[in-house]
């Protein structure tokens, strides 16, 4: 069957707001679950109403748009008994439920893992927490930007002299979506060997450590966080050249190198008599001050070099260096083409978006056909017609404004 895809079959029943919980069940759904976004009145999701640069398509965000195609959106009030009555109906037929509560809120309103579990033992639970379960931060508000200040990792990066360095983009958010995504495959997985639902769950906090697992464990294993220079480099735990450096017409990043092979290819004898002197301890005052003159002496050379040139020249020699990109570049760039896509929204007409990034089989290029992210309540009737109930009983829970 051709266009069957790994997860056709599966139904998931989604009640996750902003970008961790909705971007891991977009994925899901590329991969060909039916997920059914459950929002609550008057406004759904959060990201329906938080703009980037006051952008719209559609009627909805571009944020919205981004994290919610091929998924159906209903509305049901929760604080309702009877609202409530209609999410259980639901749960009784579905294979995973995900939420993103601040941890007690889902046992105040009847959606904890043990009453969804009475109603379905075979369902995965999946719950996504800003900060855990327990412990003295368990209330504070689970936003990316607060959990990378919270993690340490603001001060890995940058100069002495800056202020802490975040992350421009969602990156905790993105790390919890692939953890929670890959829990519920691993439910799922398990489900099919011993006929059980389970829990699943993760934090965005407990995602940000395990990106930074090498940065902690060198910690743990001295005691001493490295030290931030006057080099602007990408990370104040690796040596010189890792960075990024100033040309004549842009901007060039160095991975891991070998600076004898970059002394050589650049006719810098200097360069190589400071990789000789590198001090044992870089976390003292004679580590920073080598690390700054490694940094003054290749950024000299290469402030006064062409990108491209230099580029060329050292990547002959195996020196790994890319080019830094804006958008414009990125994205024109026809290495890119693979990993973009698009959909038709209404009379809309195509909106450009960001590929499945997990391809699974021969039919998910560029090209696969994406459903559009669904307009509010757009498919309430739907799928609680599906479920059973009847005409007069949908008019009359839209009457009641239970349902919208």
């Amino acid at each position: 069957m051709q266009d069957r895809k790994p997860l056709s079959g599966v139904r998931i029943i989604d009640l996750t707001i902003a970008m961790a919980g909705p971007l891991a069940t977009q994925r899901l759904a590329d991969l060909g679950a039916d997920v059914v976004k459950v929002e609550v009145p008057p406004d759904g999701d959060l990201t329906r109403v938080f703009e980037l640069n006051n952008v719209r398509l559609d009627g909805d965000t571009s944020c919205y748009i981004s994290l919610n195609r091929n998924k159906r959106s209903i509305i049901v009030n929760l604080k309702n008994d009877e609202g409530r009555e209609i999410l259980y109906s639901l749960i009784k037929d579905a294979d995973v439920f995900i939420q993103n509560f601040r941890p007690g809120v889902a046992e105040k309103i009847g959606m904890d893992y043990e009453t969804v579990l009475a109603r379905n033992a075979r369902i995965v639970y999946a719950s996504i927490t800003g900060y855990g379960k327990s412990g003295p931060m368990v209330g504070e508000p689970g936003q990316d930007l607060l959990a990378q200040a919270f993690s340490g990792l603001m001060f890995s990066a940058g100069k002495a002299s800056d202020g802490p360095h975040p992350s421009p983009c969602y990156m905790a958010d993105t790390g919890a979506s692939h953890l929670i995504t890959s829990g519920i495959l691993a439910g799922l997985y398990e489900r099919e060997q011993t006929g059980e639902g389970t829990f699943v769950e993760t934090s965005l906090l407990g995602g940000l450590l395990e990106m930074q697992t090498q940065e902690i464990m060198t910690y743990l294993a001295t005691g001493e966080s490295a030290r931030r220079c006057d080099a602007p480099y990408a990370s104040a735990w690796l040596e010189p050249p890792y960075g990024v450096y100033k040309t004549s017409d842009g901007w060039l990043a160095f991975a891991q190198n070998d600076l004898f092979v970059i002394a050589d290819v650049l006719d810098l004898p200097e360069l190589a008599e400071c990789q000789r002197q590198q001090p044992e301890k870089l976390t003292s005052d004679e580590g920073s001050e080598w690390r700054e003159q490694c940094y003054r002496i290749l950024g000299g050379k290469l402030a006064e070099m062409k990108t491209g040139i230099a580029k060329d020249a050292l990547s002959a020699k195996g020196v790994w260096c890319m080019p830094v990109n804006n958008y414009e570049q990125a994205l024109a760039h026809p290495q890119t083409d693979q990993f973009l896509s698009s959909f038709t929204r209404s009379d809309f007409g195509e909106i450009r978006c960001v590929a499945p990034a997990l391809k699974v089989g021969p039919n998910t290029g560029p090209d696969q056909k994406l459903k559009p992210a669904p307009r509010l309540g757009e498919h309430t009737r739907e799928v609680l017609a599906a479920a059973g109930y009847s005409a007069s009983d949908l008019e009359r829970l839209f009457e009641e404004e239970i349902i919208s």
